[in-house]
């Protein structure tokens, strides 16, 4: 099933970060840095499916040279503690082909960035070769300033920084990622809004990232990876509650309803209340959440809430069971009803 990740990060030069490096290492490529010297070879990285430049109808030749491009944005930014691009990491759907998803990232990034003055490096990646196979996915780098003629402006485009901005781009993306999945004939959509905005009662994970998701190959527990593990356990509790909701409201409707005859109340003994005696008896979420550690109040507070739940809800069963099976119908025809005199027979 397709999945929606978008996420925008600048580069930073007060963490020791360089936009040539990044260049070099997302298109497999070997870069020189004028503002260092150092000269960044990962030319014999593997898994990079397609690296190229997208910038405006007007910008100069450097612009589509990867070297020259990333060294202008670097003597651009004279901070110390500049940020000479943002790199924007999105998921490609891993039921497209490689022309499918390099058609969909390409058309998203003219449309999204370069129209609006940026310059584009976009590298598609595979997946990595020790992790997910459907991983397939894209880094864009972009430049944070427009191009004055010749060179990049003097000032920054401070939009391109604002919240608003960032959520356009995710909202964008997940139109653009189910318009290329209609068009293949897939039938499945992804959402760029929180479950909490889709109304969906579930924790979110989060996404492990490259240190992470190396630390758990080799056995090694990582705080994200211990992130999504809580939220998994405690989506289980959650799908079990809402399994018992169900259960409970199902069978309140049935019993409301008194049966016919006495087949009927054994029936429903055998189809409908030991199926749900056996369902809420069941063990689980609620049973690996009780002996985690480290819980939060509010998680603590669930399970007891869905243990005097369960407590009533067996209890309930139990006194349904004994009802039905105890019924018996009443066989005399006559009852009820009078004689000539009003007397009852």
């Amino acid at each position: 099933m397709a999945s929606y990740h978008l996420s925008a990060t600048p580069v930073q030069r007060s963490k020791g970060h360089s936009v040539v490096a990044a260049a070099a290492y997302r298109a497999g490529d070997e870069l020189r840095d004028e503002r260092t010297g150092q000269t960044h070879d990962y030319s014999r990285k593997r898994g990079v499916i397609e690296a190229a430049i997208i910038a405006p109808d007007n910008a100069p030749a450097w612009a589509h040279d990867r070297q020259e491009l990333w060294n202008h944005a670097e003597a651009a930014e004279r901070q110390h503690n500049g940020q000479p691009a943002r790199e924007i990491r999105v998921a490609l759907p891993h039921e497209l082909t490689d022309e499918q998803r390099a058609e969909l990232v390409f058309d998203f990034c003219r449309d999204a960035f370069v129209k609006n003055g940026m310059i584009a490096d976009i590298c598609i990646h595979r997946p990595d070769r020790h992790g997910d196979d459907r991983n397939e996915h894209a880094h864009i780098l972009l430049t944070m300033r427009k191009l004055d003629g010749e060179k990049f402006a003097i000032r920054k485009e401070r939009e391109w920084n604002s919240k608003e901005a960032l959520s356009g781009w995710r909202e964008q993306w997940a139109e653009y990622q189910n318009r290329a999945l209609e068009k293949a004939g897939f039938d499945i959509r992804v959402d760029h809004r929180s479950y909490a905005d889709q109304g969906i009662e579930r924790e979110p994970t989060t996404h492990l990232g490259r240190a992470a998701s190396q630390m758990e190959r080799r056995g090694e527990r990582s705080d994200r990876g211990d992130i999504n593990r809580q939220a998994e356990r405690s989506n289980e509790l959650l799908a079990e509650r809402q399994e018992l909701d169900e259960a409970i409201h199902s069978e309140h409707e049935r019993i409301s309803d008194p049966p016919r005859d006495r087949n009927d109340a054994q029936d429903r003994v055998r189809d409908d209340v030991e199926p749900f005696m056996k369902a809420i008896r069941t063990r689980g979420a609620v049973a690996d959440i009780q002996s985690a550690d480290g819980l939060r109040w509010w998680q603590r507070a669930a399970l007891r809430i869905v243990e005097k739940t369960r407590n009533l809800a067996l209890a309930f069963a139990e006194k349904a069971r004994s009802y039905w099976q105890s019924w018996k119908p009443d066989t005399n025809p006559e009852r009820g009803r009078d004689d000539d005199a009003g007397r009852e027979r």
